[in-house]
């Protein structure tokens, strides 16, 4: 008997002693989905655990664990960027950073039917911009500081340009709106990528914020991901 049946079966005793406390059966309501949702996201980190665990190629690594954070967190989109540095190819200052940008490994919009593994034609997100940390782009910030960022509706947030987001609404009919952003750290806590997560739903379809349990579970498998760019 799992956690769940086990809780129904105590909210069917304490029915029966007809306990009428509307604040009470709230409650039990709302640990019982609870319960409910923590059971879904064991069963999905469950699946992919095991399918991490036999997958060699890293884009297909990439793509399962992008695929893991939306359905842990009923995202309907999401992006996984790798930080890639360019040098100077010359003799006179070998190893010079010429470089630092964001690059776009996956994307997923599932509304969209759009699955993407390396998509052609958008440009990289420079992370520095004449010298200076590049922080006026969301996932460029992450990079640049390490933070973690959640945001209600992007089309109010302050602080950042969301001029690239809101253009690519107009293209394709969409309506970007909750969004979180995990920095990817590698076993020697370096910053190797960003995780991009957009448009937190409920399963009426109703997109709502992500909460600190979304946050915190992405931010636990994060480091899979971190590893498989590595």
């Amino acid at each position: 008997m799992g956690i769940l049946d086990k809780f129904e079966k105590l909210q069917k005793q304490i029915q029966s002693l007809s306990i009428k406390d509307k604040k009470l059966v709230r409650t039990f309501e709302s640990l019982k989905n609870d319960i409910a949702e923590n059971e879904r996201q064991l069963k999905i980190l469950s699946v992919a655990g095991a399918e991490l665990s036999k997958e060699q190629e890293q884009s297909s690594a990439l793509e399962l664990i992008l695929y893991t954070a939306r359905h842990l967190t009923n995202a309907d989109a999401g992006t996984v960027y790798s930080v890639k540095e360019e040098y100077y190819d010359d003799p006179f200052n070998p190893g010079e950073l010429k470089s630092i940008s964001l690059v776009f490994e996956v994307m997923h919009t599932e509304s969209k039917d759009f699955f993407v593994t390396k998509p052609s034609g958008l440009p990289p997100v420079p992370m520095e911009i004449d010298g200076e940390p590049n922080n006026s782009h969301v996932s460029a910030y992450c990079a640049n500081t390490g933070n973690i960022v959640n945001i209600p509706d992007v089309y109010h947030a302050k602080g950042f340009d969301f001029s690239g987001p809101k253009e690519y609404d107009k293209k394709t009919n969409y309506r970007s709106k909750s969004m979180l952003v995990l920095p990817l750290r590698d076993h020697e806590n370096q910053i190797n990528g960003v995780l991009q997560l957009l448009n937190r739903q409920t399963i009426e379809g109703e997109v709502i914020p992500f909460s600190k349990a979304d946050q915190t579970i992405v931010q636990a498998m994060s480091y899979q991901a971190a590893i498989s760019l590595t």
